[in-house]
């Protein structure tokens, strides 16, 4: 017999079981993941040298920190491709969600009626 209840709850509690609906949101927190590593490497990163040397009887200590300033080169590339791919994924869930959700219906009402 057919489960009691509304065919669209019914079918959106089943939707979060589906294999390839949770496939869809893994690509989807993948994508955000990118977008986030895109951002964060817009900020350069510090780099710290230290050393130190002994000749002739002289200590010697030299350190340095070296920070590139990214005057033209703001990851600007990377994070529009990221963001686009986010997009993307997001568009694709949705619209799997909602086929899958559709297909579950029909079949809820054709099996009740």
């Amino acid at each position: 017999a057919p489960p009691e209840g509304d065919p669209e709850a019914l079918a959106q509690a089943a939707l979060a079981r589906q294999p390839d609906v949770a496939a869809a949101v893994a690509r989807h927190r993948r994508s955000d993941a990118a977008v986030a590593i895109a951002h964060a490497q817009r900020v350069p990163n510090p780099n710290v040298t230290a050393g130190y040397k002994r000749t002739s009887g002289a200590d010697t200590f030299v350190a340095g920190v070296n920070v590139a300033l990214p005057l033209f080169d703001r990851n600007r590339g990377a994070l529009m491709s990221a963001v686009a791919e986010q997009q993307a994924t997001d568009l694709d869930a949705e619209a799997l969600r909602a086929r899958r959700k559709a297909e579950m219906v029909a079949i809820l009402v054709a099996a009740r009626e």
